[in-house]
């Protein structure tokens, strides 16, 4: 319904806002787009169904191609990002030209399309909107309960008489003086604004005027009752380069897209979830370590629930905000493995358009971001306007704790059949009790916890220190082990361990079965475990423990050093893993630390790197099957790229995480980083045993300085010890 102007001025007020300084001209630092080059005029750029030319050039690149501006960030490799950016020149211009244009959206991998809401957008919204599109549609199209009616007799006295109905009021008690009080400021607060917008417009100021002196202002009163919601200014927060969405071809012209957005709104976290959240990136390289797409440090540790792009033109905020929610989708494929099916968390947007004020709604459709447009929520020029995009904005609020929050927890709890975060800090879902299974799962006992030792009469384990410092007794001796150091118990065996440092932590492989009885047993664990089991295997083994509480602890020994070769039978042994020896081929090195002839033929696990001089290895470009074992890649250090056969997109493991391959399941992989060292375990001869049986042996630490002893090796004998372990390979 149309505001009619307003006919008087508000009642005075006990103190005059001061007079604004005008503002001569754009105080915009750096105009990053005077190297856009666009697409010709007559490209429709809201064309969904046109297919731009170069889709012909099929193959992923980069989203960015030009140089940008470093302002205060480290630029790094990324695994996913080939370039580094310089900083451009400055200009003293506003925000002129725009960095993409909407038709590069479409060409997006995960593509961006702007859709129009329906006049019953039942099926276009995602359950968790549903409810926040009906409170936003109450106060802006039906007009309801969005005024304070403490307010009545100041509001009705600006306009004329009968324009404002009976039913926009909500009721205030009448006793309530603190609320009357805060009402009145609000008034107050609003008409300033509204007299600054009005300023702005006459004045033509640049959009970061309209930022200081409206914009920001109205989020900040609309989010004070919300104390865990804070708005920031974002026109410095770039997007950081290993979360730029890639492009499915490369577009007929360059781009850069460094400033994104204008304001957000973030959430500060609970405690609770702050620790989970800090849990997901601590281990991830700095360039990533953030919650967000951007390692701005207002929001790097708090995840951003809104944004608000504003711009003379609308084709501009579409842009802008349409590659910061692709590179947010980035960012949390990222962070919870993109083999995930759920969809994320819908995300409100705003664009503002000098004093109109409209909603959009970005949706994950899966395989695209539709992002619903259409709801005018009010405008800066009146005083009814503003006080529909304030309650607007606190109706968004309480969904941002209602909803979005609980959403967002779920993201970093989510871990889906293959991929875990082994920093998490619980115990996870088990397979069935009765196979004959291996299990990998991440320990980390506490330093007050007592030593208690056990064996099992038929189940194998084995320790990788991780983290830390422990004392570890195995059968009739006991070390210091720190970082590498490796430790198998076969049946029978008696062992214990005790952390000597804080957030020590074991990686441990085991063949017990009964998981449920383990993390009974294990009652200050906290860890996750991935079971390795193959389809065919089958039993109904009763879970095996036994304490020894009368058991006394052989001497911790000192000087003596661990084992550098592996027993030939099974028997208990120490080995401190960079010491061991080693087998390379084709630029892969594998350190045994379990074969198949010590574990009966159970299970494998090695530790493996690639060289720094790596450019060729038979191991990438070709699709790999292992008819008969399971894999669990656990990332030491650098990123394991993998992708399963008939996946769109490549999968990051990154430090800390592990991804479990399954038999018979064709994948194929690559480094993603410049090193890479990872734990390998299988439940049989796998990929650790293709290296030592097709390689060549290196005893001790050191490792060979000429190039041509890393990346050789024998196709051949390649291929033979390929068919030996049951792996098949074929071209990718």
């Amino acid at each position: 319904m149309p505001t009619p102007p307003e006919s008087a001025p508000l009642p005075a007020r006990d103190e005059s806002p001061s007079k604004r300084a005008r503002v001569d001209g754009p105080v915009d630092s750096l105009d990053i787009h005077q190297f856009a080059t666009h697409l010709p005029d007559d490209d429709n750029p809201f064309d969904n169904d046109k297919t731009p030319n170069a889709l012909a050039q099929a193959r992923t690149i980069s989203l960015h191609s030009l140089p940008r501006p470093d302002l205060g960030q480290t630029p790094t490799r990324s695994s996913t990002k080939a370039s580094l950016y310089q900083s451009p020149s400055r200009t003293s211009t506003s925000r002129s030209g725009s960095p993409v244009k909407c038709s590069t959206l479409e060409l997006l991998k995960k593509p961006v399309r702007y859709v129009a809401i329906a006049a019953d957008p039942t099926e276009q919204l995602p359950d968790d909107v549903t409810s926040l599109f009906d409170d936003i549609t109450s106060i802006n199209l039906h007009k309801e309960k969005f005024l304070p009616g403490s307010l009545r007799s100041e509001l009705e006295a600006l306009h004329r008489k009968g324009t404002i109905r009976p039913g926009w009021y909500f009721d205030v008690d009448d006793d309530d003086e603190a609320k009357k009080t805060q009402h009145k400021s609000e008034l107050i607060a609003l008409d300033d604004i509204r007299e600054a917008a009005i300023t702005c417009r006459i004045e033509e100021a640049a959009e970061a005027a309209w930022n200081l002196e409206v914009h920001a202002p109205l989020l900040k009163l609309a989010l004070q009752p919300f104390p865990s919601l804070r708005r920031d200014l974002l026109t410095a927060a770039r997007i950081s380069t290993p979360f730029l969405p890639e492009m499915k071809v490369k577009p007929p012209y360059d781009f850069a897209c460094a400033q994104m957005v204008d304001l957000g709104v973030r959430v500060c976290l609970p405690p609770h979830l702050t620790e989970i959240v800090e849990q997901a990136i601590i281990r991830l390289p700095e360039e990533e370590s953030c919650v967000n797409q951007t390692m701005y440090g207002p929001v790097r540790d708090d995840p951003i629930a809104m944004v608000i792009g504003s711009s003379w033109r609308s084709s501009e905020a579409r842009e802008q905000l349409g590659i910061w929610v692709a590179s947010w989708h980035q960012r949390m494929n990222m962070l919870i493995g993109t083999s995930s099916t759920k969809p994320l968390v819908t995300l409100p947007l705003i664009i503002v358009m000098e004093h109109e004020w409209r909603l959009l709604f970005a949706c994950d459709r899966q395989d695209k971001i539709e992002i619903l447009k259409g709801m005018d929520i009010g405008s800066t020029n009146s005083i009814i306007g503003l006080y529909t995009i304030l309650a607007t904005l606190r109706v968004i609020g309480k969904w941002m704790q209602d909803t979005y929050l609980p959403c967002l927890s779920k993201i970093f709890r989510l871990k889906d059949d293959f991929q875990i975060d082994i920093s998490a800090k619980t115990v996870v879902k088990a397979a069935q009790a009765n196979d004959d299974s291996i299990i990998v799962f991440h320990h980390e006992p506490t330093l007050t916890e007592a030593v208690r030792f056990r064996h099992h009469q038929s189940a194998y384990n084995a320790f990788v220190v991780c983290k830390g410092r422990f004392q570890f007794w195995n059968h009739q001796r006991g070390h210091t082990l720190g970082v590498g150091d490796f430790v198998f118990v076969p049946p029978g065996t008696v062992y214990g361990y005790k952390p000597l440092e804080p957030q020590s932590e074991f990686i441990i492989l085991t063949t017990v079965h009964d998981i449920g009885g383990l993390g009974r047993v294990l009652r200050n664990d906290h860890g996750e475990e991935l079971r390795l089991a193959s389809g065919d295997q089958s039993g109904d083994v009763r879970y095996d423990i036994h304490f020894q509480e009368t058991h006394l602890a052989p001497d911790i020994l000192k000087g003596l050093e661990m084992e550098t070769n592996l027993p030939a039978i099974s028997q208990p042994y120490f080995l401190r893993i960079a010491n061991s020896t080693s087998w390379i081929l084709g630029g892969i090195v594998s350190r045994p630390c379990v074969t198949t002839a010590q574990s009966d033929g159970r299970f494998s696990i090695s530790a493996m790197e690639t060289s720094y001089v790596l450019k060729a290895t038979p191991f990438v470009n070709r699709w790999w099957c292992f008819t008969r074992v399971v894999h669990c890649f656990y990332l030491i250090q650098g990123v394991l790229k993998i992708k399963f056969k008939n996946d769109p997109e490549w999968t990051f493991v990154r430090q800390g995480q592990a991804i479990m391959v399954p038999e018979r399941q064709e994948f194929t992989v690559d480094s993603g980083s410049a090193f890479l060292r990872l734990i390998s375990f299988s439940n049989g001869a796998g990929i650790d045993d293709v290296v030592c049986k097709a390689g060549s042996k290196r005893e001790g630490s050191v490792l060979p300085e000429a190039a041509s002893r890393w990346d050789a090796w024998d196709e051949l004998r390649f291929r033979s010890a390929c068919v030996e372990v049951g792996a098949l390979i074929s071209s990718a």
